[in-house]
Order: C-alpha cells, then structure tokens, then sequence
C-alpha cells in the first residue's frame, strides 16, 4: 500500500516527503548549514509537517506542479546518478538520504508501470492461438455413429466431442469428468439388473458386478460397436496402437455412458446399457466378435474373474518387433501366442484360449 504522502498521486509523486520517509542516523554529525534541514510553510502545508532540503540544491523529490525541474533534482524513474548532485564539499558522498529515497521511488514506479502494463493490457498471444487454432467440432462421420447408437439426435455436440477426446490431444477439455460419471451410472444399471436376475448372495454379485463393469469389459463392448476409429488420440497415442488399448477404450465408453445421461437422462441410458452388455451378463460369445470381447463375455458369463494379460517376450527392432503375450483366468488356465506387435499377440492368444477351454 501507498504510504499516505503518495496516494492519489497516480504515477507522479507529491512535493514534499513525510519525516518518517527520511532515513535518520544519529550517529552522523550535523552537515554545513546550507544543508541543513528547514521547515516548508506553503499553502500546500500549513502546518509545517513535512520536510525540504533548504539551501543551493532547493527541494530532493520530484514535484509534479512545479513548472520545471529544480536544478540536481532527480527525476523518478532514473537509473544512477550524476556528479552535480552530490555536494561540492562531498565529491565522494551522495546527497542525505537521496541515494535512498531516489531507489525507493525507482523501484516503486517500475513496480506499477509493471502492474498496469500486465494487469490491463489483455494477453495478445492467447487471442492469436485462439484465432489461429478455433475450437475442434464434432466431424460428420462421428456424429453419424453416435446418433446411430443412442437412435436419436445429438443434443450439446461439444459434450460428446469430450466424451470421444483423450488427454493426449492437449486440449483442455478430454473424457476424464465424464469417463467418471459414465462409470458411476453404469455399476448402477448392471447392479440394478444382476438383483433382478437371481437369487445369488451378495458375494457372488459382487463378483459379477466388477467383473461386467471392469475396464476389459467396457473395451469389449467398444470394440464391439467399433468406437475406436472414433477416438480423439494425440499422434503418438495413435502410433501407440491406442484406438486398440484396453485401457482407452473402455475410458471412452464410460465417458459415452456419461455423455448420455447428461443429455438424454438415465432412462435412455439405461437402456443403451441393457442392450450394449446384454450378451455379457448372458454370457452369450457370438463367434463374429473380436477375441478379446469374446474371452472376455465368456469370463463373465462363467462367473470367472477377468482375464490377465501378460508380455511375456519381446524380441526385434522396433520396425519389425515380435511379442509372445500370455493370458489367463484364475481357476480355468493359461496360454501364449505370438504377433508382431502387442495387440495382435493379445488377440491371437483370447482366440487360442477360446479354442482351448471355450
């Protein structure tokens, strides 16, 4: 805060300088008179409250009312000093107390111009990056199969384009708020439909429960509907084999679960929900799905906890890697099988686990 001598004064400082502004040192001796320190009675202050440096060098602090600058008076704002300030007597010594209060009031003015330079000027290259890069939309092929999915038209597009984008594209807005509302909503309608089915404990239901609403499950059931060509994935993500990931794909579906309970309600999401897991809570493995949709429906339609996939080998340059990958269910068994790249060998191992105990 401003002391009470500069307030209101904007960028240009009062005449005169309260004796608390003065530095003090009893320890120096008292200078020749024509330095002395006399008291100032103008208009401007009647009451003799505040100091000027009397004699040849007249007033030490700018005055923004008087008509020119006073000879050896420093201007705030102005780096070093020159020799015609100091005293004749002094060469060597600045003036009482001006090399302090010179800094003082340098600093301070740099201080505002750098607060209202930055605090009212807006920020030029935020509104270039906003012109030059305009918010992504939806594209028509995404929107074809989205309201293909929930059989009706799309409300608030800009919420379904964040339920389709992952944190790798850097925007600001991605899948993660809704991916966890989408999953909420869907332990809820898989909850609701596992206690009306049977009469099992309540062990045993939560044991299904995880196993349908599990990240493998969600995966299945996107790949099921082909969401992956959908996705939003920054470049290396996508050269990454991310539109075939367990993890992002089942991240996506919740996040689409979510996109529709909050513009369509939980009634129709409910419904789509019924109707993408239907063959999972059966158990029903239709033989024209992926192998690893199908492993994984059968798991859960077995009452078996999710299958555990494993690299087990890798071997190769990058430009032609080879992956040996083991999968598993506790209880039933485990094989191995091989491909050129992580994805083909999960999915070579589901069909070969299939095969083997299917």
């Amino acid at each position: 805060m401003l002391p009470a001598g500069l307030r209101g004064a904007g960028r240009r400082w009062q005449s005169r300088v309260h004796l608390s502004a003065l530095p003090r040192n009893p320890a120096r001796k008292p200078g020749p008179p024509r330095q002395k320190l006399l008291r100032a009675r103008s208009r401007h202050d009647p009451a003799g409250r505040y100091r000027a440096v009397s004699g040849p060098r007249r007033l030490a602090v700018h005055d923004g009312r008087q008509p020119r600058q006073l000879d050896g008076q420093p201007l705030p704002g102005r780096s070093g000093r020159r020799d015609r300030d100091r005293p004749a007597s002094e060469p060597g010594r600045p003036r009482h107390g001006g090399h302090v209060l010179d800094r003082w009031l340098r600093e301070l003015d740099q201080a505002v111009d750098l607060v209202h330079r930055h605090a009212l000027e807006p920020d030029r290259r935020h509104l270039l990056s906003v012109t030059q890069n305009p918010a992504p939309a939806l594209s028509d092929p995404a929107r074809a199969f989205l309201e293909n999915l929930i059989g009706a038209p799309l409300r608030d597009a800009p919420l379904w384009l964040e339920a389709l984008t992952h944190g790798s594209t850097g925007e600001p807005r991605n899948y993660e708020r809704l991916e966890f509302l989408g999953d909420r909503v869907l332990g809820l309608v898989i909850a609701e439909w596992l206690h009306e089915r049977g009469t099992d404990n309540e062990g045993k239901l939560s044991q299904r429960l995880n196993a349908l609403v599990s990240r493998d499950t969600n995966a299945s059931v996107a790949r099921s509907i082909g969401l992956g060509p959908h996705m939003r994935l920054g470049k290396q993500a996508r050269d990454d084999g991310g539109t075939d990931s367990d993890n992002i794909l089942g991240d996506v579906m919740e996040a689409v679960l979510g996109a529709s309970f909050m513009t369509r309600g939980f009634e129709p999401t409910r419904a789509l929900v019924r109707r993408l897991w239907a063959d999972a809570v059966e158990g029903r493995v239709g033989q024209q799905k992926h192998p690893k949709s199908a492993l994984q429906e059968w798991a859960a339609g077995n009452r078996r906890k999710t299958p555990e996939y494993r690299v087990v080998e890798r071997s190769g340059p990058d430009h032609a890697a080879h992956f040996t990958v083991s999968v598993a269910i506790n209880g039933v068994g485990a094989v191995e099988a091989s491909g050129s790249s992580k994805q083909e060998a999960e999915t070579a191992a589901a069909a070969e686990f299939l095969r083997r105990f299917g």
